[in-house]
């Protein structure tokens, strides 16, 4: 359970990474069913930057403790919705088509993740999700 975050490289930046982040939200449903919500970023060239929402689909955790999803085609937004049921208020600003298949393994207090896509839709090619502590979401 809980909110884990990936920052791309960002050379431009003070800190050597991005101000925000790629998260996966880690939860369980009412049914007691373990669910992810992926709250993505999109860079769009001289378009900007854009913000997607989506819930994660086809959640499986090996015996071996690979975790894997798939993050579904997604809805642009101009600003970051904090939840799934505020990104259905929003006005999309377009959307991707390409899925995201995310797999990985936690390592300690990290999720290092391979992502594979159509198009050059991933983030990285291999992304670590650090836990965020429960404040900073």
């Amino acid at each position: 359970m809980g909110t884990w975050e990936y920052r791309q490289t960002n050379s431009a930046s003070p800190t050597g990474v991005d101000a925000e982040g790629e998260r996966l939200v880690f939860r369980r449903a009412a049914d007691g069913q373990l669910v992810v919500h992926y709250f993505g970023l999109e860079r769009a060239g001289d378009a900007g930057l854009f913000y997607t929402a989506v819930e994660a689909k086809g959640l499986k955790v090996d015996p071996d403790g690979t975790v894997r999803l798939t993050v579904p085609a997604r809805r642009l937004f101009r600003k970051r919705p904090e939840s799934l049921e505020e990104s259905a208020t929003l006005e999309p600003a377009g959307s991707t088509k390409f899925e995201l298949s995310l797999s990985g393994r936690l390592t300690e207090e990290n999720l290092d993740v391979s992502c594979s896509a159509g198009g050059d839709s991933c983030p990285d090619s291999r992304m670590v999700f650090r836990r965020l502590s429960p404040g900073a979401q």
